[in-house]
């Protein structure tokens, strides 16, 4: 947001969208985070389409297909599994999303920063993680 000088909002909710100070007239353009699950901002960009005239889209909207494949396996995960961990960096928005997404399932799902030492919740939890 910070390299345009032009106007620029923070679109995450269809409430969002509605509250934008802009009249439904004005051009609008959007684009989306390419990692974000698709159906986290359908609505959003339906909203858009919605309330304004003269929407416009970035050319594509497809997450890379690393990230699409990481959120098929966790959904596919959650039927499996009892617990999900997600390993990596918490600040990372795609793990963060792969949380969610276990979640969603009803799996209770956790981010496990790499750096982490092992802690007593995990020790004596089935089989050695060595």
């Amino acid at each position: 947001m910070g390299q345009f000088d032009d106007p620029i909002s923070l679109v995450q909710t269809v409430s969002d969208v509605a509250a934008l100070d802009l009249p439904d007239d004005a051009p609008v353009a959007y684009i989306t985070q390419t990692n974000a699950q698709r159906r986290r901002y359908t609505a959003v960009i339906q909203a858009l389409h919605n309330r304004f005239e003269n929407v416009r889209a970035q050319t594509s909207i497809d997450i890379c297909y690393a990230t699409q494949n990481r959120q098929a396996a966790v959904r596919d995960l959650s039927k499996l599994a009892d617990v999900i961990l997600v390993v990596g960096r918490q600040e990372q928005f795609q793990l963060k999303s792969l949380r969610e997404i276990g979640e969603e399932a009803g799996i209770p799902s956790y981010l496990w920063r790499t750096s982490r030492t092992r802690s007593e919740w995990v020790r004596g939890r089935g089989e050695r993680w060595d």
